[in-house]
């Protein structure tokens, strides 16, 4: 299991960092009029004041990622000594790298603003709102990718209802199994309905003037919307055979799938996000081309309404808008009515679901760190229960009961449960076993192992006796 959480960590952490990294480390150069995200003449950029504030901000940026980079690494080798502290740890670090990354956007961004000010760098005709380019606004509908392509895949998904139906009647699987599947299915579909909505919005969003010339406008906005369309629907696409694989699984072998499974299921998951993100890094760097080839730039100098780091234009009708520290990005209008409050709602909600995700996560770890094993027999009907497992099986299923020193040499893979430095509780499957369930201290012997009909079930206590005491009780009724 720690091996797996590394690795899983790992690359997010892989991820995480170069993202943040390359898309908002380009502040410091003077790209489309501006640098640190507020418009100066092009003659200004050499300025002493300006120079130093650029070289400290990049100089600032490289050692904070470089540092972070390392630090998130070296943090995942946590998972090899104690689980719960390195999950404390890296949540720690999360946040101390978000409100960091915003630190060092924001702060040289407020600064840049005031030696504007300062110097009064400010092209009053340049200060208007929006300017619309007749020609481009026509071909809105051809510079994009049609949504309906979202429609099949979006079907499938939603259609594999059918298959979670026929799993719940198909296996006898507990309500917290049957839960997680329904969350995934959700998932699943959710996460194309969004890609879908995104689309749409993104098809009707108006498009920018960058330039006098409507050649150029035309060009630039169909290389934007086409790259974010396309990565929408890749991304879409990808997400809903992800969760098909996983729905055709579970009612094919049931809800103990083997990690292959998950490895195909988080392979197809990470391809996606990778669908998205490519075709608009792309559209990046063939945008800047583009702009910088153009020998007559158009740029509305709105620095006013950035002034704090974030957007505020009452003017403005849109709640969306693009973001001027990364193109990449949308952020929102705070100027517009109800934003402000919806903004804090969300946050709020967010805020209160991570913290109680991170409550649960340590509440889960708590009862396998915890576990204390149950055995209990009534009236034929015998039952094992821990950290919230339970397996539940009558006298007629069992086929042997006997007593063993150590687990059979068998490869184990966990598929729904937990495997600790204390204890092996869950769902399981070995190469030459199969399916079977375990209840089993590491480091107690003997072990109790139960043949039934469907699967095996190990099972002891701390307490060698008791883990006889089950044995003998089980055997009497099995010889009777």
């Amino acid at each position: 299991m720690a091996l797996i959480l590394f690795i899983v960590f790992i690359i997010c952490d892989l991820m995480i960092v170069p993202i943040c990294w390359y898309t908002y480390g380009k502040q410091g150069e003077y790209r489309e009029g501006m640098v640190l995200g507020v418009h100066i003449p092009p003659e200004c950029v050499s300025h002493p004041e300006v120079s130093d504030l650029c070289s400290r901000s990049v100089k600032n940026w490289k050692r904070f990622q470089a540092v972070n980079f390392a630090v998130s690494l070296l943090i995942c080798f946590l998972c090899f000594w104690n689980f719960t502290v390195f999950i404390l740890v890296w949540m720690i670090w999360i946040a101390e790298y978000i409100l960091g990354l915003e630190y060092l956007i924001i702060v040289p961004h407020r600064r840049m603003y005031r030696i504007k000010l300062d110097h009064g760098w400010i092209d009053e005709s340049r200060k208007r709102i929006v300017r619309i380019d007749t020609a481009v606004s026509a071909a809105a509908e051809k510079l994009v990718l049609d949504w309906k392509y979202h429609l099949p895949i979006l079907i499938l998904t939603a259609l594999t209802v059918f298959l979670v139906w026929g799993t719940q009647g198909k296996y006898r699987m507990s309500s917290g199994e049957m839960l997680v599947i329904w969350a995934l299915y959700g998932s699943g579909v959710g996460v194309c309905v969004l890609f879908l909505v995104f689309h749409i919005w993104i098809t009707r969003a108006p498009n920018r003037v960058y330039s006098e010339r409507t050649e150029v406008n035309l060009a630039v906005n169909r290389l934007t919307k086409r790259a974010w369309t396309e990565g929408c629907t890749a991304a879409s696409w990808l997400n809903g055979i992800a969760w098909i694989w996983m729905s055709a699984g579970y009612f094919f072998a049931g809800p103990e799938l083997s990690g292959f499974e998950y490895l195909i299921y988080g392979l197809l998951i990470t391809i996606a996000a990778a669908g998205f993100l490519v075709p608009v890094i792309r559209s990046v760097g063939k945008r800047k081309e583009l702009l910088e080839a153009d020998p007559s730039p158009f740029y509305v100098d709105d620095d006013e309404y950035w002034k704090y780091g974030w957007y505020n234009n009452p003017n403005d009708r849109r709640i969306l808008v693009q973001d001027r520290f990364n193109s990449m990005n949308y952020t929102t209008n705070f100027g517009r009515p109800g934003v402000k409050r919806a903004v804090i709602i969300f946050t709020t909600v967010i805020t209160v679901s991570c913290a109680a995700l991170v409550v649960w996560v340590f509440s889960i770890l708590a009862a396998f760190d915890n576990a204390e094993v149950v055995f209990a027999g009534n009236e034929g009907t015998y039952s094992f229960e821990a950290a919230g497992y339970s397996c539940e099986f009558e006298e007629e299923e069992i086929r042997s009961v006997s007593l063993i020193e150590s687990m059979p040499d068998d490869k184990f893979t966990k598929t729904n449960g937990g495997d600790t430095e204390k204890v092996d509780i869950g769902h399981f499957r070995g190469k030459s076993t199969g399916k079977c369930m375990m209840f089993i201290y590491k480091k107690y012997t003997p072990i109790l192992e139960i043949k039934l009909e469907d699967m095996t079930v190990f099972a002891n206590s701390r307490d060698a006796q008791e883990t006889e005491g089950w044995y003998e009780e089980l055997s009497a009724q099995l010889q009777s």
